[in-house]
């Protein structure tokens, strides 16, 4: 439902006539990057003070593919959205729970993010007739996955991040772009269900982290 909600709103934006022509930075546009991409999360039992988690914080290494349309909007600025992909699943990481210090090894896990999906609107302002820069805006989802110490079945959840970033755009030909990004990602607080022993839980997690991306580019 989210993807289809995306490819709505992208429809509909470039549906809307536009205020001025800048046709090096106007138009399709589709772009791959990578970088890494470490984020930092934080987990507690509900109404089990004497129970804790662990959990590793491996740096990620995205590899997000993104295709959009930017508009100008007089001869200076820009706005934009595009429709992202990270093709690779985030890298494993070991959660352990410890009772008043103590390893309860069976009721551990080991967990990771899929289908990493999403949209971005973005503000652009042309420095030259060559470098643009921009801030994006917009929300992301991930499937949580994993296998349980145990062997039962992995409750996941469906999670959301919102992401702030500054970037900038080079182009390197009137086709080819360059570009270069940093990012901040805050995951919305994320309740999952979880049975330790017979006992059913809920656990509560929030994060956040931050991404430097370096990408390659093709206007149509």
């Amino acid at each position: 439902m989210k993807l289809q909600i995306s490819v709505f709103l992208f429809v509909l934006f470039v549906s809307i006539p536009g205020f001025a022509q800048t046709a090096k930075f106007e138009g399709f546009d589709l772009d791959l990057s990578s970088g890494f991409m470490p984020m930092h999360t934080s987990s507690a039992i509900e109404n089990y003070p004497n129970l804790s988690i662990q959990r590793d914080a491996p740096k990620d290494i995205p590899f997000i593919l993104r295709f959009g349309y930017t508009k100008a909007v007089d001869e200076r600025y820009t706005v934009g959205l595009s429709i992202n992909d990270n093709l690779l699943p985030s890298r494993k990481a070991n959660t352990s729970i410890y009772s008043n210090g103590t390893l309860i090894n069976a009721a551990g896990s080991i967990q990771w993010l899929e289908h990493r999906q999403g949209f971005t609107f973005k503000f652009g302002r042309l420095m030259d007739e060559s470098n643009q820069v921009y801030f994006k805006v917009g929300p992301t989802w991930a499937s949580q996955n994993g296998v349980n110490n145990n062997g039962s079945a992995f409750n996941g959840v469906r999670i959301q991040y919102t992401t702030l970033g500054l970037g900038v755009k080079r182009l390197i030909s009137p086709k080819v772009f360059a570009l270069a990004e940093m990012d901040y990602a805050r995951m919305l607080p994320t309740t999952t269900p979880k049975t330790i022993g017979n006992t059913p839980m809920t656990v509560n997690t929030h994060g956040e982290g931050y991404s430097l991306l370096l990408g390659l580019g093709y206007q149509f």
